[in-house]
């Protein structure tokens, strides 16, 4: 997870994989083992990147996430709302031009079966799209873009696909202009 301040005191969230499900549990104002975070009022954007928010051999956590936080819960929040961003990664398993590692050619089959039920489903090697796009989110689908290293030479991280996908810079809840993110 990253963080990435706004001028309006409220900071963009990133979560990879599970850590985009963690982060919306993070935004509710109830308990959590015992604890209340309330992240929504310091949060004003979500992006989750490959995050698994369906299958149908869902963990505990998803499962509870899901039925505790459906969809992007907070997007219509008043006050504080969350502007959500679900990033999911797509590989051809099959394209000669090597979309797909060794790893994703092994795995996914499994993967999306677990998801789905289809084992020839679409997604980053390990995460279906229809998984990662959390309904009520923002969509942005990479093409060619796999779930990581392990399952193909790009993934969302790689500086030549990471530009496109968030929209900077954009208004802050404030109205003031944002500070752009740092590109390396």
């Amino acid at each position: 997870m990253a963080a990435l301040e706004q001028l309006s005191g409220q900071i963009t969230l990133v979560g990879h994989s599970s850590g985009g499900i963690l982060l919306r549990l993070f935004l509710a104002d109830g308990p959590f083992e015992g604890r209340f975070y309330g992240g929504r009022r310091l949060v004003d954007t979500l992006v989750m990147l490959g995050s698994p928010h369906t299958a149908l051999k869902a963990t505990a956590m998803r499962a509870r996430v899901a039925r505790e936080l459906p969809g992007a819960y907070f997007a219509g929040a008043d006050p504080d709302p969350v502007r959500y961003l679900a990033v999911a990664g797509a590989i051809d398993l099959a394209e000669p031009a090597g979309q797909a590692s060794a790893t994703a050619r092994r795995l996914a089959p499994t993967a999306y079966r677990n998801s789905t039920g289809d084992p020839a489903d679409r997604g980053d090697g390990l995460v279906l799209v229809d998984s990662a796009l959390l309904e009520g989110a923002e969509a942005v689908v990479l093409e060619g873009v796999a779930r990581g290293g392990a399952f193909g030479p790009i993934w969302c991280g790689t500086p030549a696909v990471a530009p496109p996908w968030p929209t900077w810079p954009r208004p802050s809840k404030s109205g003031r202009p944002p500070i752009s993110p740092a590109r390396s």
